[in-house]
This record gives structure tokens, C-alpha cells and sequence, in this order.
């Protein structure tokens, strides 16, 4: 829980903002107590823990809402290991609601600074303080996680591939400041990209492979030089003994040595690469150059050695599953994991010799098909291996069968303890269990401790940790109430305990859903734990409460109830069948067995009663369509029937009401099968085909007796058409299909006895979209004013902009290029569309959502930067905007959404951080 005092202190800071409302906001009802088990699967990765000046930077996310709908709130922190000590540095996700959190990731650290990158790629450095972090030059960094950049011989410049559309992917150096940010040379001049790889620094200069060439830096422009010109792709270099090996790949892998003192390269050896042979790889340890070329078809792994200016093989082909920590340097030996067991290289030799015999207790096998499991720690090998008596646990060796022993049995008895993730921080090797366990260790078996018990049965994590600059460490540590968060460990397991929780816990939510604003009363569904059914609420607990007869297990996938009103009663489709009720228990019965034969979202009103589709028991095979069957309900059982049939080529959809019909689309019978438009009074009659060739429905809204709606029925795409509800009386606004018009309109609205829309306009390859009114006419349809709309994701998808009406002032959503996607209002006139409130300051946005009007006013979601994602409120004026609550405190989202005013009163569902995601209810100012 908590601490009692932090909501009376925000509620006190916040008594401006609050007091246009009645009284505060608050939880209608718990409706699932208790608190959910941690999940690995829906978290965040990796929170790449990085020592920055005797502090730890990392990345940390906040719950907000759904795990599923990615609703997580991304931050840089940084942490001195106690919980006043740890503070958000800055966003590196921004206002993009699917951020691609594989490009979010940390670089490399020079101790004084860290280099990051955030959700688009692009390049940032931090010192560990809020002035001190910032992107630098909006350049992206190339390469994958497995080839990161490096730091040069000076200690403090990063070299790194980086990406601008201007010169493609090149050699980048920067030192942690703008100007000392640069490109180092544009190898594929242009846009086309040199994809320099294999950054690996040699003495006081920094190699890579760029292009099909081997290449030298000093970190300026004209020093940076290409050694080596070849026909292939060139990777990785290796230095040893002052010569330079790499590999080429063309239809080969070709081993070359570059000789720096003659400048003279030479190609050593051909390796085949086809469907079975992985064709050679470059490794270096104890001094010495080995190339491995693994069979995947013998699962045999050949060893050979580069030496000087020639290649020699390395004993005869051995059992290996190949891993990225193969080798390793032991006592001047090279040790590495082969047919079953530990193998060793001695000095010299070309011969390995395995392990097999001579160990204290015995020898152990190792799996070399685990990478992770093994690690160089105080100089000796440690590793995950097996013995009859103990199973899988950490050993270790110095390369020698005398040296090689059972370090602890981390798991005694039957079970393995299968020590993974093996990481050196500082003194000591750390590492986790086969439980999800946190473990320290100083080499020894009484100095080998687990410092954090994993609280929920989980494959374990990856060990993500860093040392503080006094010897703790800081970790990722999952208990059952708070989920995975940053823990502080002095090495001890006293010593060993959270930091601070960062977002809320991980309560139980009944994850209220379609809130449905009836009279004085909203309608929703929810799961109480066990059961889920249709609940009704007044804003007060008691008056909370689940209709009779709606309780099923809960099933999320199949909970979509689609409320209809219609005569002054709601219907629903629930427990496959069709429901009616006023809110109330005695009103509340079922009509209809629809035996799973109707979709919820299929009706809509027309006039007093809910006009429906009941589709054909079977499809057999038709060339004329299938016949359907339209029923009609008065909230009585009696008076639900059947109404008319219709021939159709394929199932109605989008049932919209208008003017007392419905609207609709369905295929016509007859081929091709053209898609039609229908309106409907409810009655046989009543019911034809309004416009043919429209494959699309949408935004139907009634103006001066006619009914406007979007469809696509001809070349131009979709557009604005009306309709009198006869064929005749049905056209679009705009008759001309040459010359400028508004292309691909949509979110269509009346406001103030017009109609306003979106839509595109210019370049179709590049459109700039904008707010657009009508009057009906053509001539009446023109543009108010040019304004983007906020993107969604990385492709460029935009986000609608909610027009929403309140009173005389039309509010919406976009993005102006400067501010970032903000609340926007208009009075119909370019000058009279203006920024509201730029409520997050500069040009990341306020995640503005949720535009609802309630009480004469407008509430939405949003976050101003300094609070989470919360319940805000505008009356059109930039002072008038203001936070409603901070309902869950600090930084913290929670996450209001389904935002619906009833009668008084603004519902919402929203998650405290105490009680999970539950129904909560706004009284509004009378």
C-alpha cells in the first residue's frame, strides 16, 4: 500500500485543478480484489543497468493499463541505490504508443558518461543527471545488439555505425557532446550505406569493416583510412601479434591477415559455405587466432589457427554446438566446451585434450550448446556442469583436472540448480538458478550466495544488474506484489532489498469494459476473478452491482456485449443470446436463443425498436446469395420477431442509426457481388438499396434531414455522400470527380449546424492532411486549416482526432510539428483554430486521448511530463486546462480511459495502483 500522506499531499497541491469539480474522484468499486502474479512473458526486457559516476542508469517502465495493449510508460532513471536517490531522467520513448523496444537499448560507458539509444535508434548520452542528458544530433545507430559499439583508445569517444536518409548507415565517432558528434567518412557516398560493423580497437587506433573493405581510424576524418580493398562483405577484424586477420564472404569465407608495418594483405584460406557448413568464424583467446566452421548436418565442429601468414588445423573435428563465449583464456590455456566435456588447448599445441579424468569428485560434462553458462572470473573458468550426484551446477576450472571442482551446489538433492546468465560486476561472479534465483559469488562455495529468491515460478530472467561505485550492485528483482523492479544488494542477502517501485502493483483489475452511459447509470462488463458479467453502476458502491443472470466464467475473448439502445431500453448480446434490461434486476431478461448465430456488434435502432440480422443456419455453396433473416425487438418477448428476409451475397454489416432507419452494407446476391448500401425502417416495405459499389460505411450523422455519411462507391476512394433514405435522393456532396477535393476523409461530425472532417489533400505519395467543414453542398465543403495528426507508430500511421463538440468550440487532436500531439479547438474559422494548451511542454506531446464531453465540458487523458497519464479537463481557455486528479501519484499512470458521462456524473475506468483497473466515477459541477 502506499504511504497515507502522498494522496492528501497531492490532493492539496492540486485543489486548483480539482475544484471545477463537485467532488474528487473516486473507486466505484473493487471488483476483483486481491493481486495478480507476476508474468515474465508481458515484460519489459532487458533495463540495461549502466554504471555512470558511482551511480546506476537504467531504463524503467511504468504500468499503465493493459499489458497487452503495450500501455507501458518508458523513462531513463538513475539510482544511487536508495529510493530518494532515484530520480527519471529523461523520456526516451516519447509520445509513440508502439515503440519498438529492440532499438532501446544501452551502448557502452566510459564511467563518466553512458551512450544509449532510444525507441527510434537514435543516439543519446547521459551523465546520470536531467541537464546532462540528450540526444545527440538525432543520428540512428546501425548494427545489431550482438555487434555494439565500442569505446576508443581515449576511453571516452564511441565509434558506431550511424543512419541518416541523407548519407545511409556510416562510421560515426562522438565524445558525448553535439559538435563532438560526426560522421568519419561517407565510404558509399550518397544515401547508399557502407554498413560498418566489427568496431574493435587496436592499440591507439579503432578497426571496422565497412563496405567490402577493412578500414583504420584515429577518430578524425583524415585519419580514417581503408587497409584492405576486397571483392566480398569483410567482418569483424581480429588483431593479434601485430597482424590483422578478417574474413571476406563471397561464395566463400575467405581467412585474409593484414600486415600493418608492409601494408600488404593476403589471403590465407578458402572455407565453403553451403546449406550444412556455416563457413568460417574469427575467434581470439590466449593469444592465439582460432577460425571454427561448424557442420550442422555432423553437428562437428573443425578448429584451425591462424599464425602468422599461414593457417594450420587444430586437432580432428570434435561434437560442439556453437556459442558466442566458446573460448577461453585460462592460465595461458585455451578452454572450451567439446564432445560432452571440457577441452583444453595448451600453449603451443595443436591437439586438444580433454578433461576426462582426474577432477576432485570427478569430472563433469558440460552442454556447449548453452552460451551464458559460462564465464572468466578471478582466473579460472566457471561453468554450468553435470555429475551424477549433483546435477547441473556451478563448477569451476583453471584448465588443469586437479583444478577443476565443484563450486557449490546451488539446488542439493534431486534438483539442478542450472546457475545461467553468468555475469562478472566488480569482485564477483552473479548469476541466476533455475528458479529465477539472484546469486552472488567470490569463487568459494561458502562465498556463493543467493541474495534474492525469485517469488513466482518463472523461467528465469536475464541477469540484468551493475555495480554502484561502493560495491553494491543493482539488479532486476521480481516479487508477487510489484512485479520486476530495481533491487540494491550489498552482497549479502540482509542486505539485499528493493529500491524503489516504479509504477504500481500488481493488483488484481476486473478490467471493466464498454462503458455504456444510460440515464443516471453506466452500463459495463467485468470479472470479479471467477465470474464476468454485465455490471451497472450509479457511482456508488452499493449501487454497483452485476444483472442477474449474467454471470459466466470470465472470457475475455468473448465479452464484447455490443450495447444498443433503443425504445428507452439498452440491448445486449450476452451468453449467446440476445438481452434487453433498463439497469435495473427486475428489467433485465433475456429474448432471444440466438444459438451463437449473431454477432454483438450486428443492430441498431430503428425508430423505437432494434432492428438485427439472424443469419442462415449453413452456407452451402450459391451462386445467388444466401437468404437472411431480420428480426425486430420492442424489449418484449412477444414483440421479438421476425420482421423481413433479404437475399444477401455475404454478411450485413455496420448497422448504423439515422433519422429513425438504419443504414447498413452487404453484398449483393448476384456476381459479381458487389458490396450495396440498405436503409431500413424496421419493416419489409421500408427496407431497399440506397447506393450500389460501395465497399465501405462509416461515421453516419444526421444534418437538415438528411443523413451524411462516407463510403467509396467510386474511382476516387472514399468520400462524403447524403441521403434522403431513398436511392433517388442518395449522392455524393462533392459531384466532380476531377479536380481538388478532400481525399480519404474520415472521423465525420456536426458542430454548430455544419459538418467537419479530416481528410488529405496535395501529393498522394506525401499528403498533408487538415480540418475541413461543409454545409452539404459542394460548393459549402472547403478547408478550415492544414494541421497533421499525431502518428502511432513508426510506419508513419496516423491517429484520428477525436472532434469533439462541446458547446460552441470544436475540440480535437493534432500535431503541429512544434508542440508535439496537443488538444486543439476550433470555431469553424482558420483563425479561430488554435492550440489550446501545450499541456507537455515541447514537442514529445501529452499522449492527449479519450476527448469526452460531460457537464458542459471536456475531459480526456493526458500526461504534462512532471505526472503519469491521468484524468484533465479543459474549458477551451490554456488556464482552463487543468489535471483533474492524480490518482495514482507521481510519475505513475493511472490511466483513465472509456471515459463516458452519465447524468452528472463522468465514468471512467482508471487503476490507482492499490486496486488494479476498476470503475471509478467523476461528480460533475452543477
Amino acid at each position: 500500500m502506499k504511504t497515507s500522506w502522498i494522496p492528501i499531499l497531492a490532493t492539496l497541491l492540486l485543489g486548483t485543478s480539482m475544484s471545477a469539480a463537485a467532488d474528487p474522484a473516486h473507486l466505484v468499486k473493487d471488483i476483483n480484489t486481491g493481486l495478480d502474479p507476476f508474468d515474465p512473458s508481458s515484460g519489459t526486457g532487458s533495463l540495461g543497468y549502466t554504471p555512470v559516476g558511482g551511480r546506476v542508469v537504467f531504463f524503467g517502465f511504468l504500468r499503465e493499463g493493459d499489458p497487452d495493449l503495450n500501455q507501458l510508460r518508458c523513462g531513463l532513471w538513475v539510482t544511487d541505490g536508495t529510493a530518494g536517490g532515484t530520480e527519471r531522467l529523461a523520456d526516451p520513448c516519447g509520445d509513440v504508443l508502439n515503440f519498438n523496444d529492440s532499438k532501446l537499448r544501452m551502448l557502452a560507458t566510459t564511467g563518466a558518461v553512458a551512450f544509449f539509444a532510444d525507441f527510434q535508434g537514435r543516439l543519446w548520452r547521459t551523465d546520470g543527471t536531467a541537464a546532462g542528458t540528450f540526444p545527440l544530433r538525432g543520428i540512428e545507430v546501425g548494427g545489431e545488439p550482438f555487434d555494439p559499439p565500442v569505446i576508443g583508445p581515449d576511453g571516452r569517444t564511441l565509434f558506431f555505425s550511424g543512419c541518416n536518409p541523407l548519407s545511409g548507415c556510416e562510421p560515426w565517432r562522438s565524445d558525448g557532446t553535439i559538435a563532438g558528434t560526426r560522421r568519419l567518412r561517407d565510404v558509399q557516398p550518397g544515401a547508399a550505406s557502407s554498413f560498418p560493423n566489427g568496431f574493435t580497437v587496436d592499440g591507439d587506433r579503432v578497426l571496422f569493416a565497412a563496405g567490402a573493405g577493412l578500414w583504420s581510424t584515429d577518430g578524425t576524418s583524415a585519419g580514417t583510412v581503408r587497409l584492405v580493398q576486397t571483392s566480398g562483405g569483410v567482418r569483424k577484424p581480429v588483431p593479434e601479434g601485430g597482424l590483422i586477420y578478417f574474413i571476406s564472404s563471397t561464395r566463400t569465407d575467405d581467412v585474409w591477415v593484414f600486415d600493418p608495418a608492409s601494408r600488404t594483405a593476403r589471403k590465407l584460406k578458402s572455407f565453403p559455405t553451403d546449406f550444412f557448413r556455416v563457413g568460417a568464424v574469427l575467434r581470439e583467446a590466449a593469444g592465439r587466432v582460432l577460425i571454427e566452421q561448424y557442420d550442422s548436418e555432423q553437428g562437428r565442429l573443425s578448429l584451425w589457427e591462424a599464425v602468422g601468414q599461414r593457417i594450420r588445423p587444430i586437432g580432428p573435428p570434435f561434437t560442439f554446438h556453437s556459442g558466442l563465449d566458446a573460448f577461453f583464456a585460462v592460465g595461458g590455456r585455451v578452454v572450451f566446451p567439446a564432445n560432452g566435456g571440457l577441452s583444453v588447448l595448451d600453449a603451443g599445441s595443436t591437439r586438444p585434450r580433454p578433461i576426462a579424468g582426474g577432477c576432485p569428485g570427478g569430472c563433469p560434462t558440460v552442454d556447449g550448446g548453452a552460451p551464458g553458462t559460462r564465464a572468466l572470473f578471478a582466473g579460472r573458468l566457471f561453468f554450468a556442469g553435470h555429475d551424477a550426484q549433483h546435477g547441473v551446477e556451478l563448477w569451476s576450472s583453471d584448465g588443469t583436472a586437479a583444478g577443476t571442482r565443484l563450486v557449490e551446489d546451488l539446488c542439493p538433492g534431486a534438483c539442478d540448480g542450472k546457475p545461467s546468465k553468468l555475469r562478472v560486476i566488480g569482485d564477483h561472479l552473479v548469476f541466476l538458478d533455475a528458479a529465477g534465483g539472484f546469486w552472488s559469488s567470490d569463487g568459494t562455495g561458502p562465498g556463493t550466495l543467493r541474495l534474492a529468491p525469485s517469488l513466482v515460478p518463472a523461467e528465469p530472467l536475464p541477469v540484468d544488474a551493475a555495480g554502484l561505485g561502493d560495491g553494491r550492485v543493482v539488479f532486476s528483482g521480481v516479487d508477487a506484489t510489484d512485479g520486476r523492479q530495481p533491487w540494491v544488494s550489498d552482497r549479502t542477502p540482509g542486505g539485499t532489498h528493493p529500491i524503489a517501485v516504479l509504477g504500481g502493483t500488481l493488483a488484481a483489475s476486473s478490467q471493466p469494459s464498454f462503458l455504456f452511459p444510460f440515464g443516471a447509470r453506466v452500463l459495463f462488463t467485468a470479472c470479479d476473478g471467477t465470474t464476468q458479467a454485465v455490471w451497472t453502476s450509479d457511482g456508488s458502491e452499493a449501487g454497483t452491482f452485476p444483472l442477474p443472470g449474467t454471470d459466466q466464467p470470465c472470457d475475455p475473448a468473448s465479452a464484447f456485449p455490443g450495447f444498443q439502445p433503443a425504445g428507452g431500453l439498452v440491448f445486449f448480446i450476452w451468453k449467446g443470446r440476445l438481452w434487453r434490461t433498463d439497469a435495473t434486476p427486475g428489467g433485465t431478461l433475456p429474448l432471444l436463443d440466438l444459438a451463437g448465430n449473431a454477432d454483438s456488434d450486428q443492430g441498431a435502432a430503428a425508430g423505437d425498436k432494434l432492428l438485427f440480422p439472424f443469419p442462415p443456419p449453413a452456407f452451402p455453396p450459391s451462386n445467388d446469395g444466401w437468404t437472411w433473416e431480420f428480426w425486430t425487438s420492442d424489449g418484449t418477448l412477444q414483440g421479438t420477431r421476425e420482421a423481413f428476409q433479404l437475399r444477401l451475397g455475404g454478411s450485413p454489416a455496420s448497422f448504423t442509426s439515422a433519422g429513425g432507419e438504419v443504414l447498413f452494407i452487404a453484398a449483393s446476391p448476384q456476381a459479381p457481388y458487389p458490396p450495396e448500401i440498405w436503409a431500413s425502417d424496421g419493416t419489409a416495405a421500408g427496407t431497399h438499396v440506397i447506393l450500389s459499389g460501395s465497399g465501405l460505411l462509416l461515421d453516419a450523422v444526421r444534418l437538415g434531414g438528411r443523413t451524411y455519411f462516407l463510403a467509396a462507391a467510386r474511382s476516387v476512394g472514399p468520400e462524403l455522400w447524403s441521403t434522403d433514405g431513398t436511392a433517388a435522393g442518395t449522392a455524393p456532396v462533392l459531384p466532380a470527380i476531377d479536380g481538388p477535393r478532400p481525399r480519404n476523409p474520415f472521423s465525420l461530425v456536426v458542430f454548430q449546424n455544419a459538418l467537419y472532417f479530416y481528410a488529405e489533400m496535395g501529393d498522394p505519395s506525401h499528403p498533408t492532411r487538415g480540418l475541413w467543414r461543409s454545409d452539404g453542398t459542394a460548393a459549402g465543403t472547403v478547408l478550415v486549416k492544414a494541421l497533421d495528426l499525431p502518428r502511432y507508430d513508426e510506419a508513419g500511421h496516423v491517429l484520428p482526432p477525436l472532434l469533439t463538440p462541446v458547446g460552441d468550440q470544436l475540440f480535437f487532436r493534432a500535431d503541429d510539428g512544434v508542440h508535439g500531439p496537443e488538444l486543439w479547438k476550433t470555431d469553424g474559422t482558420a483563425a479561430g483554430t488554435v492550440l489550446v494548451r501545450d499541456v507537455n511542454p515541447g514537442p514529445q506531446g501529452s499522449r492527449l486521448a479519450d476527448l469526452t464531453t460531460a457537464g458542459g465540458r471536456l475531459y480526456f487523458g493526458a500526461t504534462d511530463g512532471e505526472h503519469g497519464y491521468e484524468l484533465w479537463q479543459s474549458d477551451g481557455t490554456a488556464a482552463g486546462t487543468t489535471l483533474v486528479q492524480d490518482i495514482q501519484p507521481g510519475l505513475a499512470s493511472s490511466n483513465p480511459d472509456q471515459l463516458v458521462g452519465a447524468d452528472g456524473i463522468l465514468y471512467f475506468t482508471a487503476n490507482d495502483g492499490e486496486h488494479g483497473r476498476e470503475p471509478w466515477a467523476l461528480p460533475l459541477p452543477r
